[in-house]
């Protein structure tokens, strides 16, 4: 009859790196949603087996043997989840995905420009939780996605003569004296931790998965194709140059606040170190 296709529509700002593996999983799941296979558990859970089946079909097409497909898939889609859990506590919630609080205190870039209060927090906060959970106002200042967005003059002049806001809200770098201003560095730090480790396991399982198709691939067909199609090889290299480049932007931001961080000892240090980081990416 008269009634148009139903489900839902998928909206990308523009072609970002790894756009397609989202719009596979989401356009998949559109048609099998894999409530079976989810039926006893989250609906995280069903993401991880639509992204497992999304790379084994990717690993395929070098013609390894099933066995070592499987494996490969499994590795890369577990990273793969993991970084997906990690964006969605960190960029839109701003707490912790983790409870390894531990590694976090513990690690260097935490410490380069906080020191322990009086009462044994660390700027502000316990030790126990280096990052509380926002509270529902508190969390228009303090999600990771803020403070990873770009920014530039005609941005910050629209929204000061608030005209627009084009860009999530934030407490810059300069504003101390914010009552807020003691919970950025928690957030930044983790978000650097969690994305570089993440970014480092997933180049690591990509570059296995590539090794064995190397080693399987399937000779090119007589004809060319009309139109030519990346390679699995391209497409998953993508996805794990995509995790890099947040791990160093999560860096270069949480460097850039230490620099201009009120007495820190190491702010030329770290005015130095993001400029490294520029050059890098």
């Amino acid at each position: 009859g008269g009634r148009g296709v139903e489900g839902q529509m998928v909206f990308d700002s523009g072609w970002e790196w790894g756009s397609w593996f989202s719009d596979v999983i989401a356009a998949r799941a559109a048609w099998d949603p894999l409530v079976e296979a989810a039926s006893a558990a989250s609906a995280s859970e069903a993401f991880a087996i639509a992204t497992q089946q999304l790379v084994r079909r990717l690993l395929r097409t070098s013609g390894a043997p099933s066995a070592e497909v499987s494996a490969h898939a499994r590795t890369i889609a577990d990273v793969l989840v993991r970084l997906a859990a990690a964006q969605r506590s960190l960029l839109i919630y701003g707490r912790s995905p983790s409870d390894d609080v531990e590694a976090a205190l513990a690690s260097p870039s935490f410490a380069m420009w906080h020191t322990p209060s009086r009462s044994g927090g660390v700027g502000g906060a316990d030790v126990e939780s280096p990052l509380p959970a926002p509270s529902l106002d508190e969390l228009r200042l303090l999600s990771g996605f803020g403070y990873l967005s770009g920014r530039d003059a005609w941005t910050d002049l629209l929204s000061l003569l608030h005209v627009a806001n084009t860009q999530p809200a934030k407490i810059n770098f300069h504003e101390h004296s914010h009552p807020l201003y003691t919970r950025v560095s928690p957030l930044l730090s983790m978000m650097n931790q969690t994305f570089t480790t993440i970014a480092a396991d997933l180049a690591l399982a990509v570059r296995d998965a590539t090794a064995v198709m190397d080693d399987h691939r399937r000779p090119p067909r007589a004809k060319a194709a009309s139109r030519p199609v990346p390679s699995a090889t391209s497409m998953l290299a993508e996805l794990s140059d995509s995790a890099e480049m947040l791990a160093l932007r999560a860096e270069f931001v949480l460097l850039l606040y230490a620099a201009s961080a009120p007495r820190a000892s190491r702010s030329a240090g770290a005015l130095a170190h993001a400029r490294l980081l520029l050059t890098h990416a």
